[in-house]
């Protein structure tokens, strides 16, 4: 189909020797396929004569009934089913920290910008899960009624900064600290 002007890929600005590459190209004729779904016969440009369907239909109704392509596999992660790992080891750095991206020499390091929630994960990744309270002595209960709790209500990465206590003592300590924070007087004219 030669190129004129008001066609749409006129403006492209194609060269005289690709105008004539197009057109020879949509001058083939098509390739004459028959279905392998409907049994249908169908015509195919040169370039997707690899199909054997004459629709997206036929396609999905010739896969109704068969497994997917990926039924069965494990995605593999490390030393899961590893391309190049042997099964049963692991890959080199599989639970090892990376001591070089840790703390304050990673990217996302924040300081002292911490949000509340991450800096108790910070504390307890540092100093441990509390198994007892510092204040009343009481290891009998449950390992989530103990929390680390804020001595100067500044919440700093300062590790002496923070006490294990549990649930009751944590709230009497907040309680108390509440209440001794200076009053904003309150002037009246």
């Amino acid at each position: 189909m030669p190129f004129f002007t008001g066609h749409p890929k006129y403006l492209l600005h194609h060269s005289e020797e690709t105008k004539t590459k197009i057109s020879v190209a949509n001058s083939k004729p098509k390739v004459q396929k028959v279905c392998i779904q409907c049994k249908k016969q169908f015509g195919v440009w040169p370039s997707r004569s690899q199909t054997n369907h004459c629709s997206n239909i036929c396609a999905l109704k010739s896969r109704r009934g068969r497994p997917a392509w990926n039924k069965g596999l494990v995605g593999w992660r490390l030393g899961e089913n590893h391309p190049w790992i042997p099964k049963g080891e692991k890959h080199w750095s599989y639970g090892k920290k990376r001591l070089d991206i840790t703390g304050e020499k990673h990217p996302d390091w924040k300081g002292e910008k911490v949000s509340y929630r991450n800096l108790h994960r910070w504390v307890e990744r540092n100093l441990g899960k509390p198994k007892f309270c510092e204040d009343c002595k009481n290891r009998e209960l449950e390992h989530r009624q103990y929390h680390w709790s804020n001595v100067s209500g500044k919440y700093k990465r300062i590790f002496s900064d923070w006490r294990r206590r549990c649930v009751k003592c944590h709230l009497a300590h907040d309680r108390k600290a509440k209440s001794e924070l200076p009053r904003l007087a309150v002037i009246r004219n």
